[in-house]
């Protein structure tokens, strides 16, 4: 699937949320998703959907952004199928 495809019912299937009350929540994670994935691989918003593995990426982005919503972060471990695909994609090396 490209990230282009991917809706908001899509993702609250995803995250197992079945009513309508963090619609507007949701579709904001989707935003902020799609921009973490273009800033971290450098990769042009037109370009994303040449990489099908990013939409697995996204997924997991946006169940993490929906799951922990405080500011404090109790760890600062990253999933690891998120940074192997972004990593695999990433034109930002420095």
């Amino acid at each position: 699937m490209k990230i282009s495809e991917i809706t908001l019912d899509s993702v609250k299937d995803y995250l197992r949320v079945y009513d309508k009350n963090d619609d507007k929540f949701i579709e904001a994670v989707m935003v902020a998703a799609e921009k973490l994935i273009i800033s971290y691989t450098g990769i042009p918003k037109k370009e994303l959907d040449d990489f099908e593995d990013l939409s697995i990426a996204f997924y997991c982005i946006c169940s993490d952004m929906y799951d922990v919503r405080s500011m404090a972060v109790q760890s600062e471990r990253t999933n690891p199928t998120v940074k192997l695909i972004l990593n695999m994609h990433s034109r930002n090396l420095v």
